[in-house]
């Protein structure tokens, strides 16, 4: 793609995520939720049909969240500018001269994830401005883009963890990816918090019955004023 500016030509050059992963992902995603959907309506108590809405009404959300993740997710560059779009198509612009890091992860180790090749792009401050990896980019395609940043790679060959990484650099890797069993740890608490809040706000009027109840049964013996 060009851009004409002031009378030059500036080739803006655009990558996204692959179209195989693309349409892996749509098929994995229906392979595992259907199965479940199916399950769901033949066993599960209560309104089959209620049950196969939500099911259906779940797949949508999911489908619509790849759709727009490969819609709108892409990296641009040209000689002196890199910009990253997000899922929701905002984007975010830096100069080349700000790019001092491009980091060759060879194997990323994940919990319960095959390892993958990232490649880690940080600006002056060490923060991560892209990262494609090989499970949803072309990395040939990626390939134009470190030769574009004109900075030499940083390659880890050896596997290393998200953990091990963030030591090395910090602002590369997010917090929760680091510590993925304490993230869980949290997640787990909140909806817990969450669903006991929901059990007492859906019992409250009986535990305001007991309360009084033994309020009055302790006054009649004198023990407490009502």
């Amino acid at each position: 793609m060009e851009q004409i500016s002031l009378g030059e030509i500036i080739a803006i050059h655009t990558i996204r995520p692959s179209r195989k992963a693309y349409k892996s992902t749509l098929a994995v995603n229906a392979l595992l939720l259907l199965p479940l959907i199916v399950i769901s309506f033949t066993r599960v108590d209560g309104d089959p049909i209620a049950v196969l809405v939500g099911g259906v009404i779940l797949l949508a959300l999911i489908a619509l969240f790849v759709f727009l993740y490969f819609h709108n997710t892409r990296i641009e560059f040209t000689e002196t500018t890199l910009t990253r779009a997000n899922l929701f198509g905002r984007t975010r612009t830096w100069q080349m001269s700000e790019i001092t890091t491009v980091l060759r992860v060879e194997a990323l180790v994940a919990f319960m994830q095959s390892d993958t090749l990232n490649i880690f792009v940080l600006d002056s401050q060490g923060r991560c401005v892209v990262r494609p990896s090989n499970q949803m980019w072309s990395l040939d395609e990626v390939t134009a883009l470190i030769t574009a940043t004109g900075v030499k790679e940083t390659v880890i060959a050896q596997p290393i963890t998200a953990t091990e990484l963030r030591v090395r650099y910090p602002r590369a890797v997010p917090w929760w990816e680091a510590h993925v069993f304490a993230t869980a740890l949290i997640a787990v608490g909140l909806l817990t918090v969450l669903i006991v809040g929901f059990f007492f706000l859906d019992r409250a009027h009986v535990f305001s019955e007991i309360y009084w109840a033994t309020r009055r049964l302790l006054s009649q013996w004198g023990l407490v004023g009502l």
